[in-house]
């Protein structure tokens, strides 16, 4: 039995159509805007959309605000704050407006310039208070002053347009509020109190048009707000006073104003701004009044209604100017709320909700949809069944009523199918009803088998009417069953003995027979299938590796044909199945699907996969395997959807239900952005922190970082102003392997890049989901550490070649005298040696050879004089012994024979006390006992050291005092031998001429292991310094 009430949804249905043909978006301060006053509006050619406000310039890139203000010490920033105009030249170079004159912003620059002009008529050099900037065909630069008149400049050179009551052809005002151009080339002035003004390109001359002039029709007010040009060659005045429409062939002005008693007249009269779209439509903005569209042919207006952020269902009407972008998108700039998008070109998605404020479904939890051969469309919820009719568009509630067996056996309706004979049938929470479509009414079925054995209530999830009398339905609890229509019987086919396993199969939550009769079902246990001729199960599993779990739960599936089967599941996502090999694939969120939990699969015309999921609509394309992802921005009503809730109708609609609403939509209908969007580097940090303040990196650029800026992230934009679901993946070329795949998520961060040359490569979707197949590529250079560039290595290792070569020349040339030396030493050792044979020679012959020569005389004398013999043998034994003495003499200077008898201290204090008894010098002499650090030839080289000293002393030195110091300090012994002398000569002392006494001396130090210094002048004297480590 039908509820209480039934509605009309007409009025429902207009507002859900302006609900789903129009989506307002609002940008304020609180989404990063510098001001709420934004005046002006401008996309430039790489996507980004700049808004002019009273405080500041804004940069937006669909995501966030870059913001620009004047920097009073800063030449490179904005001119002013106050932004009354924005335009962009052929060269992609940004001129705004301000009221302190004009800034041109270079993007690849991120730069700010001044213009300054020399005007060679009035002589002024600033640009003053600007009110329009226009830039016509031929590259010519006007500026409106709102107090200095106009500005023209071209080819380098500037004039200044000023009133000149003496001249008849000058321009008739100062104060210029707007500018345009017309086909001919013709720029048109409109001014603050004289009307308009024409500057006829190819006379230089001025020509006026003002209220009540003569011999033409007048404009409606002086007061010039806006001037634009439509594609008819007409001229559009917006004025204080109605708006004006300039036939340029015939110089006829046509005046609209607002008629209250015509619906389609202009909505107000002051109009504050003009825009022409891509359509060529003029759109007027009215202060207070809203936004109309003027039809021209027609000589109609449309109002625009713009919905405000505060009040949804009141129009904002402080709208200041409109913009479209390249997407078809409007933007409002108010006075006070910011900006407002209106994102004309969405999907367009339908939809009943409950944030409609009446209600007019009994439950937005939707759980089963069924639209009959009648078209009426039935909606079975948590609470209640709906029934919309297509004839009377009457929305009918039906609710189980306690008592009545005519109402519908529960208000949780599941299932909803028609049989062959138009009978409508619902699966609820306690079994089977049908609908009697003559009383109104239902009919409920006694759950009993054929033996009349009755069954306990049970929730039936699921219907299939087959193409007999037979339904067949599953359940939740109690797996399959059918119903007889003609005899009321139910059967259960899951409890055989036949098939133990089918025990398993008790929850079914859909059921689709193939053209083969085999009964296919998605059960909590997987994929099963039934024949009805043998009663034979049959599951599917995959094996592990193609990643779907033989747990998996299916909730929906859909038959392409007999090879391919799709799946939806509770976590494990899409899944294709291939019934005849048996093979599985599987989609997840890897490969774009919004959730992997899939409640219902429907397929369109095209063969495109519509699945309803926890998160959202997907469009699957089964041959490119494309996904595209819908979500409340799109017009859907809810993220999460219901078990059960899908269908489609005869006409291609298809219908989801979720937990908060119904979504139904024509396929072909749903709108796609399928432009590529531009791409750019919207910020880019080193160590956290943003290296270049708002500047945009786009395809072609270089980056260029020090060694140690090797931590970097950057962020990045698909500068889509439709919100579009854009997916992004990078790759730093050089670094990684493979791009990276991030989803919506659009920054990436590099830790510990070494120092070389990469490319940074991002790339996105369109609003179709497609990537595009050029992205943008921008060079990163780390630069190495000084010591690891090429110039520095190469320095190095000529530095390194040279030190080598160098030591190797200073090697050689020092072995070459150390030879040399060796060779002179040699040779002075030779003439010493052979000077010392002499001196030898000369004693042995003069004292030995002279004694033995007179004991040899004595001997004869003796033997001839036998009486002298006592006299003669007293004289041989004197001179045997002074011969003796001479012999000891010589062998004592040949071989210090003390050193082995009394050690190197006694004999060094012995040759000490031998000289001081000559008496010539006077020696000190400190010396301490060594013996017990050296061995014998160490002793014999020491003292030899120390006798050659004293030698070349006596001989050279023409000293009066000698200071001799032997000790042992610090593990070293030290001699010293010091004197007052007259010094050695540097050329004597130098390495290169060191006399056979001192390099005898050198030579033995050396042996000993030890240092030889000299240090000598002819004031001090020379002092002898030898140190032996022990």
């Amino acid at each position: 039995m039908k509820g209480p009430f039934t509605i009309l949804i007409l009025t429902f249905l207009l507002i859900i159509s302006a609900k789903t043909q129009a989506q307002f978006e609002y940008y304020s301060l609180g989404e990063g805007l510098s001001q709420a006053n934004v005046r002006c509006l401008l996309q430039e050619r790489n996507g980004f959309l700049w808004m002019g406000t009273q405080d500041g310039l804004n940069r937006f890139d669909g995501y966030q605000f870059a913001k620009f203000r004047r920097e009073p010490k800063n030449n490179n920033s904005v001119a002013g704050n106050y932004i009354s105009c924005i335009t962009e030249d052929k060269d992609g170079k940004i001129f705004i407006g301000t009221i302190n004159g004009v800034s041109i912003y270079d993007p690849r620059l991120n730069h700010f310039s001044k213009l300054t002009i020399k005007d060679t008529i009035n002589n002024v050099n600033t640009v003053g208070s600007v009110s329009s900037i226009l830039i016509a065909r031929d590259g010519t630069l006007w500026i409106g002053d709102y107090y200095s008149g106009l500005l023209k400049i071209s080819g380098g050179k500037s004039v200044r347009y000023m009133k000149n009551s003496q001249a008849h052809n000058s321009i008739n005002d100062n104060y210029i509020t707007s500018l345009c151009e017309d086909e001919a080339g013709n720029i048109w002035i409109g001014t603050f109190s004289s009307g308009i003004n024409k500057y006829n390109i190819e006379t230089g001359k001025f020509e006026y048009i003002s209220k009540g002039q003569v011999n033409r029709s007048g404009l409606s007010s002086n007061y010039i707000s806006a001037l634009c040009s439509d594609n008819n060659g007409n001229i559009i005045i917006g004025t204080t006073n109605g708006l004006n429409v300039l036939n340029t062939s015939t110089n006829e002005i046509s005046i609209y104003k607002n008629n209250s008693s015509h619906i389609n007249s202009i909505s107000g009269n002051n109009i504050l701004s003009l825009y022409r779209d891509r359509d060529s439509r003029i759109w007027i903005v009215t202060e207070g009044n809203g936004v109309n569209v003027f039809n021209a042919s027609q000589k109609s207006f449309s109002k625009i209604f713009i919905a405000s952020k505060s009040n949804p269902a009141a129009e904002e009407k402080n709208i200041m100017c409109v913009y479209e972008d390249v997407n078809g998108n409007y933007w409002f700039g108010t006075s006070t709320s910011g900006v407002i998008k209106w994102i004309k070109n969405r999907p367009n998605f339908n939809s009943y909700t409950k944030r409609e404020n009446r209600q007019y479904l009994s439950d937005y939890s939707i759980r089963s949809i069924y639209k009959d051969r009648e078209n009426n469309l039935w909606i079975g919820t948590d609470n209640g069944l709906n029934k919309i009719s297509a004839k009377s568009k009457v929305v009918t509630k039906y609710f189980n009523r306690p008592g009545d067996e005519t109402s519908i056996n529960d208000n949780k309706v599941w299932t909803i199918t028609e049989d062959k004979k138009g009978n409508i049938w619902f699966g609820t929470q306690r079994g089977l009803a049908k609908y009697n479509k003559e009383k109104d009414s239902f009919e409920r079925f006694i759950n009993k088998l054929g033996t009349k054995e009755t069954l306990p209530v049970f929730s039936i999830r699921c219907i299939y009417p087959g193409n007999s009398d037979t339904l067949w339905f599953g359940t939740y609890g109690l797996g399959l069953f059918s119903f007889d229509i003609k005899n009321g019987n139910f059967h259960n086919h899951t409890f055989t003995n036949k098939n133990p396993d089918a025990k398993k199969d008790v929850v079914i939550f859909q059921i689709e027979e193939e053209q083969h009769g085999k009964l296919w079902m998605a059960a909590a246990s997987g994929l099963v299938a039934y024949d009805k001729i043998t009663g034979d199960y049959q599951r599917f599993f995959s094996d592990t590796k193609d990643n779907f779990s033989t747990q998996s739960v299916l909730y929906s599936f859909n038959i392409e044909n007999d090879s391919t089967f799709w799946l939806g599941t509770l976590g494990d996502g899409l899944i294709k199945f291939n019934p005849m090999k048996k093979r599985f694939v599987s989609f997840t969120q890897n490969d774009g699907l919004p959730n992997n939990v899939i409640y219902g699969i429907l397929r369109d015309r095209k063969n495109n996969l519509w699945l309803s999921t926890n998160y959202g609509i997907a469009r699957f394309n089964t041959k490119s395997k494309n996904i595209k992802n819908y979500e409340l921005n799109d017009g859907i009503p809810t993220y999460e959807f219901n078990t059960g809730a899908f269908a489609s109708d005869k006409h291609g609609n298809l219908y989801f239900g979720g937990i908060e609403g119904l979504l139904f939509f024509y396929p072909d209908s749903i709108y796609s952005n399928t432009n590529t969007p531009k791409l750019a580097v919207t910020n880019f940090k080193v160590y956290d922190e943003v290296k270049y303040p708002n500047k945009v990196h786009y395809d072609g650029e270089e980056i260029i970082l020090k060694y140690h800026d090797n931590y970097f992230s950057f962020e990045f934009s698909a500068l889509d102003l439709s919100n579009s679901a854009n997916e992004y993946a990078y790759m730093l070329d050089g670094y990684d392997k493979e791009w990276i795949h991030s989803g919506k998520r659009r920054y990436a961060a590099y830790t510990n890049v070494d120092p070389g040359e990469y490319l940074l490569k991002v790339k996105t979707t369109n609003g179709d989901g497609v990537w595009s197949e050029k992205g943008i590529i921008i060079a990163i250079t780390i630069l190495p550490p000084f010591w690891a560039t090429t110039w520095f290595r190469l320095i190095f290792i000529s530095s390194f070649t040279g030190i080598i070569l160098w030591i190797y020349s200073r090697r050689v040339k020092r072995f070459k005298k150390e030879t040399e030396r060796q060779i002179l030493f040699s040779r002075k050792l030779i003439a010493a040696q052979e000077g010392e044979r002499k001196r030898l020679a000369a004693e042995l012959h003069d004292g030995v050879g002279q004694n033995l020569l007179i004991v040899s005389n004595l001997t004869q004398m003796g033997l001839k004089k036998p009486d002298d013999a006592q006299r003669h043998l007293n004289n041989i034994s004197e001179t045997i012994k002074e011969s003796i003495k001479d012999i000891r003499q010589i062998s004592r200077d040949l071989h210090p024979y003390q050193i082995e008898e009394l050690g190197v201290t006694i004999a060094i204090q012995s040759l000490v006390s031998r000289i001081k008894e000559s008496g010539e010098i006077i020696f000190h002499d400190f010396i301490e006992n060594i013996d017990r650090h050296l061995n014998l030839d160490e002793s014999i080289n020491l003292f030899r050291i120390v006798q050659e000293a004293i030698t070349n002393t006596i001989k050279h030195s023409q000293a009066k005092n000698v200071v001799i110091s032997l000790s042992y300090v610090g593990n070293k012994i030290q001699l010293v031998i010091s004197d007052d002398g007259i010094g050695i000569s540097g050329m004597e002392k130098s390495s290169e001429h060191l006399g056979l006494g001192l390099r005898t001396m050198q030579e033995r130090s050396i042996a000993l292991n030890g240092n030889f210094e000299i240090e000598s002048n002819n004031k001090t004297g020379t002092t002898i310094k030898v140190l032996i480590p022990k």
